[in-house]
């Protein structure tokens, strides 16, 4: 079902990632029907070659708004070193966005396992009568979520991007994505710490990733001369 406008839709790209910032995004438009025109979903969905025109796009396009917030590794790191999750430091980022685009409805795609659990969540930093639709996978059922999801893998994209061209002209080998789960990233991340013994800027290093990459591998039995 299509909400009426205005309506803000909000997500985030990078909450998982071992290197680059979170990022995340929203977007406000009058008419919901012009994120939908113009072909927004998921944007894991998409290539990266349309994220970008779709970014261009919703940024051309009159009578739609965009905000956003780039929490780069380290400050994740001291907040949760400070307490908070990543889910709550989302909200907060959220709850600025939704603030700051001012729409009578905010539809959001839920960090959390129970989605209205996750509207609570933001409520209390939202102006009084705000109207939330908190759901899984709406990047997928609504445009505008779709076009917040784009926003936001486009920035974490260029910021990541920007992070490689610093780094690898040190190192000599690619970055990768940037998620603990490509092998590329970790090769990386093991390559710089056998050669700094420390971790290079943008890495979280509050994610128990880096404990294994860190440590040496246990040595085999069968590596020992036990010959007489």
């Amino acid at each position: 079902m299509q909400e009426a406008g205005p309506v803000t839709g909000l997500d985030e790209a990078g909450r998982g990632p071992v290197m680059g910032p979170l990022v995340v995004a929203g977007v406000a438009v009058d008419d919901p029907a012009v994120p939908a025109d113009l072909g927004c979903t998921d944007s894991k969905l998409l290539s990266p070659d349309r994220r970008r025109a779709l970014d261009r796009a919703l940024r051309a396009t009159p009578g739609v708004r965009i905000a956003l917030r780039v929490i780069e590794a380290e400050e994740l790191d001291r907040r949760r070193a400070a307490g908070e999750s990543v889910t709550a430091i989302e909200v907060v980022a959220f709850q600025q966005i939704a603030t700051e685009l001012g729409a009578p409805t905010v539809i959001v795609d839920a960090a959390h396992p129970n989605a209205a659990a996750f509207a609570e969540l933001l409520r209390p930093g939202l102006p009084k009568g705000t109207r939330i639709v908190s759901e899984h996978k709406a990047d997928v059922t609504h445009a505008v979520v779709g076009a917040a999801s784009i926003v936001a893998k486009v920035a974490r994209d260029a910021a990541l991007a920007q992070l490689a061209r610093r780094l690898e002209r040190r190192l000599d080998l690619p970055l990768g994505s940037g998620y603990p789960s490509d092998p590329t990233t970790r090769a990386f991340l093991a390559a710089w710490w056998r050669a700094h013994k420390a971790w290079p800027e943008g890495t979280r290093t509050s994610w128990a990733t880096l404990a294994a990459l860190s440590s040496p591998p246990p040595t085999r039995l069968d590596a020992f001369d036990t010959t007489l």
